[in-house]
C-alpha cells in the first residue's frame, strides 16, 4: 500500500541501474544501504504481489457456498484492485511513473473502498460509492502534480498514507458495528462470529494507526533533511503492513463467511420450527436402509408422545389405530420395495396419554439425503380430527329424515 518509489539510488548512483556486476565497497556494491533496501523492497513487493493475487482466489471460493454471493463478488473486485496496483508498484522503473505511481496508487483506494463496501452489503447496510467520484479523481491530480517535483515523493506519501488510515478506520468501524450487533443477539451461534470480527476489527484498527503514523512521520522529519533512507524504510514497513493484512483476509474471510452461514441457518432452522409451531405441522425422515425416524417436536406432540421418547417403526404401529395398522404396513412395504414413491394417507392414532383417537393427514415421499446421498422418506402430518368430526356431522345431517314443506295457506290467510 505504499506509493513512493523505492529506486530512489539512481538519483545519486545512475550506475547502479540494470544488473551490472559490482564490486564490493562500492558506491553500487552490497554495502550500499540503497541498493540492499531497494532490493529489500523488490522481495517485500514481490511477497505483498503474491498474497494479494492468493485472496481473490479464496473469495471466488467461498463465493459459492454463501448467499452472500454478491458482498463476496466486491471483495474479489476490491482485491483484484489493489493487487493490481501491487504489480504496478513491483514494475517500477520498468513502466512510466504515471502508471506505477498514479495508477497504482488509485488502484489502492479503489481497492480498499470495494472492501468497505463489500462489507456493508455483507452487513446489510447501505451502500454508497458516491464519495469515490469524487475523492479518486482528486487524488489523482494530486500525484500526478507531484511526479517528478523536489519534494514529490514526500507529498505523495502523506497523502496515500492519511487516506489509507481513513479508509482503514472505516473498514474497523463497519467491523465493529457488526460486533455490537453480534453482541445485542445472545445466541450460541453468534460467539464465534462475534470473535472472527474482533480480530478484524483490530487488525484493521492497528493498520489504520500505521498509515496515521506514517504519514504524520514523513510530514514532521522529512523537513529540510534527506529522507531518501527513511522513506525507505518507511515503504518497507507499509509492505511488511501490507503483507499482514493480506494474510489475515486470506484466513478470515472464509472463516467469517463460514460462520454467517452457520448463523443464518440456524436462524432458518428457527423460522421453520417456529412456522411449523404455528401452522401444526408435524414433520418425519425416515432412513429407508435402517429405518430410522426423526421428527421435530410437534409431531412429538400431535402424537401424545413425552417429550424425551423417540418415534420408531414399531412405536407408530403401536399409535396407529387397529383398524388401519394394515393399511399403514402395506404402504411403507410398497415404498421399501420401490413400488411407490409418493403416498397420501389418512389414518387414526391413539393417543398413549389420553386414549383420544386423532385423524392424521400424512403426506410422504421418497427422496435423498443431499449428505449421505441415501433413499429417505419425508413425510409431513396435520390433524385433521376437527375436518373429519365436521365432515361426519355433514353426513349425519344429510341422512336424517326431511319433513315435508308446510303450504304457507295453513298458517297464513291468503
Amino acid at each position: 500500500m505504499c506509493v513512493s518509489s523505492y529506486y530512489f539510488h539512481s538519483k545519486f548512483y545512475p550506475d547502479c541501474s540494470g544488473f551490472t556486476k559490482v564490486q564490493r565497497g562500492s558506491p553500487c556494491g552490497m554495502n550500499n544501504p540503497y541498493l540492499m533496501q531497494a532490493l529489500d523492497d523488490k522481495t517485500l513487493s514481490a511477497v505483498a504481489l503474491l498474497t494479494s493475487l492468493l485472496l481473490p482466489l479464496v473469495l471466488l471460493g467461498i463465493g459459492q457456498m454463501t448467499s452472500h454471493s454478491q458482498a463476496t463478488r466486491i471483495w474479489t473486485r476490491g482485491v483484484a484492485m489493489y493487487s493490481l496496483g501491487f504489480l504496478l508498484i513491483a514494475l517500477r522503473n520498468v513502466i512510466p511513473d504515471l502508471v506505477s505511481i498514479v495508477v497504482a496508487n488509485c488502484l489502492f483506494v479503489m481497492g480498499y473502498g470495494e472492501l468497505l463496501q463489500g462489507l456493508k452489503l455483507f452487513f446489510n447496510r447501505p451502500v454508497s460509492r458516491g464519495w469515490m467520484v469524487y475523492v479518486v479523481p482528486l487524488f489523482a491530480v494530486l500525484l500526478f502534480m507531484h511526479v517528478n517535483t523536489p519534494g514529490g515523493q514526500e507529498v505523495r506519501v502523506i497523502a496515500t498514507s492519511f487516506l489509507m488510515c481513513c479508509l482503514s478506520f472505516a473498514i474497523a468501524a463497519e467491523f465493529y458495528r457488526a460486533v455490537m450487533q453480534s453482541t445485542a443477539v445472545q445466541h450460541a451461534s453468534n460467539v464465534g462470529e462475534r470473535r472472527v470480527l474482533l480480530v478484524f476489527c483490530a487488525v484493521f484498527a492497528i493498520s489504520a494507526t500505521a498509515m496515521g503514523a506514517r504519514g504524520t512521520i514523513v510530514a514532521i522529519a522529512t523537513q529540510g533533511v534527506d529522507s531518501t533512507l527513511m522513506l525507505k524504510l518507511v515503504v518497507s514497513t507499509s509492505f511488511v503492513l501490507a503483507i499482514f493484512v493480506n494474510f489475515i483476509l486470506a484466513a478470515g474471510l472464509p472463516l467469517l463467511v463460514s460462520r454467517r452461514i452457520q448463523r443464518d441457518l440456524f436462524a432458518s432452522e428457527a423460522s421453520l420450527r417456529k412456522a411449523e409451531e404455528v401452522g401444526g405441522l408435524g414433520t418425519l425422515v425416515a432412513d429407508l436402509r435402517t429405518l430410522a425416524f426423526t421428527t421435530n417436536s410437534v409431531l412429538v406432540r400431535m402424537l401424545g408422545l413425552a417429550p424425551e421418547q423417540r418415534l420408531t417403526v414399531q412405536t407408530w404401529q403401536a399409535l396407529l389405530h387397529p383398524d388401519d395398522r394394515t393399511r399403514a404396513r402395506e404402504v411403507l412395504d410398497a415404498v421399501l420395495k420401490g413400488r411407490a414413491h409418493t403416498a397420501k394417507n389418512e389414518y387414526r392414532t391413539v393417543r398413549p396419554d389420553n386414549g383420544e383417537v386423532r385423524w392424521l393427514s400424512v403426506s410422504s415421499e421418497v427422496s435423498t439425503d443431499p449428505l449421505t446421498a441415501e433413499p429417505v422418506l419425508l413425510s409431513s402430518m396435520r390433524d385433521i380430527t376437527d375436518l373429519k368430526q365436521a365432515e361426519l356431522a355433514a353426513v349425519r345431517a344429510r341422512s336424517w329424515p326431511t319433513r315435508p314443506a308446510t303450504p304457507n295457506h295453513l298458517f297464513w290467510p291468503t
